[in-house]
């Protein structure tokens, strides 16, 4: 593991017990209290954005994402070059997709950081920052993935 999982690892600690303590302290307020947290629900809502683009580019880390492994199996069989050129145009793919989502959500964010969240008053634009940060590092961990797979030459489970 190197030190790029371990920053993002700590992110998605620190979104996650955020989140909880937010969900709590609503409970807490509504049923004991009798009273509503204006501000616990968007930010949760918020966090739920960033933990699920950070979350996806570790899943690629990890090779989490469900894959359809049948194919790759049968081609790597028959040819195990043909399964490498596979393995690059599905990274390929994998990086273009995190292209597209950094680049178009670098623009989103830009465009929305004047705008206000209602509940909070927070820019618009950092809710959105998660997008282009998503996936940057997804771009980052699949280029660890074909240096895994190539320089490293060692046989990565699929």
């Amino acid at each position: 593991m190197n030190i790029v999982d371990k920053i993002v690892e700590a992110m998605l600690f620190v979104v996650t017990i955020t989140m909880l303590i937010s969900g709590i302290l609503q409970i807490v307020y509504r049923y004991l209290l009798n009273a509503s947290l204006s501000w616990s629900e968007e930010l949760m809502r918020y966090l739920y954005v960033w933990l699920t683009m950070i979350g996806a580019s570790l899943a690629v880390r990890r090779k989490q994402f469900v894959t359809i492994e049948a194919v790759y199996n049968i081609i790597n069989k028959k040819s195990p070059v043909a399964g490498k050129i596979l393995t690059v145009v599905a990274i390929i793919m994998q990086v273009s997709f995190f292209i597209v989502l950094a680049i178009y959500g670098q623009q989103l964010a830009a465009k929305n950081m004047a705008a206000e969240s209602p509940a909070m008053g927070l820019s618009m634009g950092i809710a959105y920052l998660a997008l282009p940060l998503g996936g940057y590092l997804g771009c980052i961990y699949c280029l660890f993935e074909l240096y895994d797979r190539f320089v490293k030459k060692e046989e990565v489970t699929q």
